[in-house]
């Protein structure tokens, strides 16, 4: 088993710098319509900070020993079929005339908490 070399230093800016463009979208989208140069540049610096935030994560992984890498292992297994079912559940409620006013750029929010719910569940266990 190899040691822990712990978390990629970049893992957490590139998180909360994530967290920032996002959520500044979701703010600015509203305001401008489809094709404005802001939301093209905001996108684009979104999509950046996520391929970023991925490969950092990826690299976090990487450097993990096997118990911490199994947590996280873990939490996606369990990420999936939470993500699964809250997407059936919006889906079908949408359809009813439930959330109506949801943009299907959100959905990836219910991704991002079934992980942390998984995250948090999987710490729990061990």
């Amino acid at each position: 088993m190899t040691q822990t070399r712990g978390y990629s230093p970049v893992l957490v800016p590139a998180g909360l710098l994530l967290a920032g463009i996002w959520l500044i979208h979701i703010m600015v989208r509203d305001q401008h319509v489809a094709g404005n140069a802001v939301r093209l540049v905001l996108l684009a610096a979104l999509l950046i900070t996520l391929v970023a935030f991925v490969f950092a994560w990826w690299q976090t992984m990487q450097r993990l020993d096997e118990f911490e890498r199994r947590i996280h292992w873990e939490a996606l297994v369990l990420a999936f079929p939470i993500a699964f079912v809250w997407l059936f559940i919006i889906g079908f409620l949408r359809a009813e005339g439930f959330f109506s006013n949801l943009d299907s750029r959100d959905l990836p929010l219910v991704m991002v908490g079934s992980y942390l719910v998984g995250l948090f569940r999987a710490r729990g266990k061990y």
